[in-house]
């Protein structure tokens, strides 16, 4: 059976300053299921955050994830209730 993602984080990965660019990693209660880049453009959180539930499966929106877009490049967080 497949593990369901009950956490989305999409953040800005400056690691490597040569590629730089969104980032997402899935987890749930029994820790991380999948991680990688993600296409979305520098200023297009929404867009990384749509390909990363598009990634998880899972059926939320953009406006459901709490958002910090000034601390290290930007990130978002989404958890299941």
């Amino acid at each position: 059976m497949a593990r369901q993602a009950t956490e989305i984080k999409v953040y800005w990965d400056n690691q490597d300053r040569s590629n730089e660019g969104w980032a997402y990693r899935l987890s749930d209660a029994d820790g991380d299921i999948d991680s990688g880049s993600l296409d979305s453009d520098r200023d297009d959180i929404d867009g990384a955050i749509d390909e990363a539930v598009s990634i998880a499966g899972v059926e939320v929106n953009a406006d459901a994830f709490a958002r910090e877009p000034n601390v290290d490049g930007g990130f978002a967080i989404w958890t299941a209730e």
